[in-house]
């Protein structure tokens, strides 16, 4: 006979090793369900393509979210950055009239500068990357409101409408596309590469990365200034999408991010989790608010449902953390 204390080992062993494939499964199963609740609706096309919408219109920011966490740390200035970098966009290409290359390259400058600051100010200063970064998003999108005002809509060059309008064989939006194409790259980065495999050693345990020879602080700077840059590219790529700019426009990214990352197995407490994984928990996330969306459940239920499934999620990765850092 098994004793207790075994049992809730082997169970606990058994979900640690299988985390990605337990995902899968739930994926397929909500998949089903809901094929099966709305024959009619779910299996179109269509709708299938909105799901992959859903999923990869914010696959940037999931992508430096991703590294951000595995290092160890947080940024809760990418919503901000998202606003910002749309509505410096618009309002260079609407009122400025100017070319539209500008246009784009100057916010994301910008946005690489703002990383920067929140870089510097955690690993020169010592501030809490959740505390810095809550703080500077407050700056940030205050800087979005002064210059939006009600926002911006209309850009005049078509190149920049098509870019996140056109539809590939009139089906797969631009979106989708440029979305596997970032989550190849960053799964191959995270991977494959010495410089992002030490994102690894930082977050698992920084002083030994430090006399492995690593510049954590260095390291955790650029790591910002790249998320910053990915935040600010995604609030340009929703600009494309909608040909519009608001203020409003990168409202809880970051949040959603977090969500889908430690789903997808990325731990909280950095030194584990792939891109892949991470993209596994958005198309659960994705999957999900569809399937609520159409039993008509109202939007204020699926956020108290996605916070549910957020502190779930946590839950289960610090009991797995506990246990691999013993």
């Amino acid at each position: 006979m098994i004793d207790a204390p075994k049992k809730e080992n082997a169970i606990l062993n058994l979900f640690e090793k299988r985390r990605s494939l337990a995902l899968v499964t739930i994926i397929v199963f909500i998949f089903i369900l809901f094929a099966v609740a709305f024959p009619g609706r779910f299996l179109k096309v269509d709708n299938l393509m909105i799901i992959l919408m859903n999923m990869m219109t914010e696959i940037f920011i999931l992508c430096g979210m991703v590294m951000v966490l595995i290092m160890g740390e947080i940024d809760l200035s990418m919503g901000a950055n998202v606003a910002f970098a749309g509505v410096l966009c618009g309002r260079f290409m609407v009122m400025y009239q100017a070319p539209t290359l500008i246009a784009v390259l100057v916010p994301l400058a910008v946005c690489v500068i703002f990383g920067l600051i929140n870089g510097l100010i955690v690993t020169r200063i010592g501030v809490a990357s959740f505390i810095t970064t809550l703080a500077t998003s407050m700056i940030y999108l205050g800087f979005t409101t002064l210059l939006a005002g009600t926002g911006y809509a209309g850009f005049p060059d078509q190149i920049f409408q098509a870019l996140g309008q056109y539809k590939v064989f009139g089906l797969i939006q631009m979106q989708i596309i440029y979305g596997v194409v970032f989550i190849a790259i960053f799964a191959y980065f995270l991977g494959r590469t010495k410089y992002f495999r030490q994102l690894y050693f930082i977050g698992g345990n920084a002083n030994s990365a430090m006399l492995s020879g690593i510049n954590i602080k260095k390291t955790k700077t650029v790591i910002f200034m790249i998320s910053a840059f990915l935040s600010s590219l995604s609030g340009i790529v929703i600009a494309m999408r909608f040909n519009s700019a608001m203020v409003s426009s990168g409202t809880g990214v970051e949040l959603r991010a977090v969500t889908a990352a430690v789903i997808g197995g990325v731990s909280f407490l950095g030194g584990t989790g792939s891109m892949i994984g991470a993209a596994t928990g958005a198309l659960f996330l994705a999957l999900l608010s569809n399937g609520l969306s159409m039993a008509q459940v109202p939007p204020s239920i699926q956020t108290v449902i996605t916070g549910i499934v957020l502190v779930l999620a946590l839950m289960a990765d610090s009991v797995v953390e506990k246990r691999r850092r013993v």
